[in-house]
């Protein structure tokens, strides 16, 4: 399966870690914050994109761990979530 370079549009191969037209470094699939489907901090909108699925799942998921942690543990994981997964851009 080939893919596109996102910058020129070329061709390129799975193996391929830059295009070989520009330059530009290809990267991987990367998990971030999403801006246009967040609630608080768009943590459970960036699963959902990264994991291509509805990130109202990922929400209640999200809340039944909360609530099964004791809530407290669990917003602390979801707010140092938020932290450390960069924002996109």
């Amino acid at each position: 399966m080939s893919k596109e370079c996102k910058n020129c549009g070329q061709s390129l191969n799975d193996d391929d870690k830059y295009c070989p037209t520009c330059g530009t470094p290809v990267y991987a699939k990367r998990l971030y914050r999403s801006k246009t489907d967040s609630r608080i901090l768009g943590v459970c909108g960036g699963l959902g994109e990264y994991f291509k699925i509805d990130s109202n799942l990922i929400r209640v998921i999200a809340a039944l761990i909360i609530l099964a942690t004791g809530v407290v543990p669990g917003l602390i994981i979801y707010f140092i979530a938020g932290l450390i997964i960069p924002e996109k851009e």
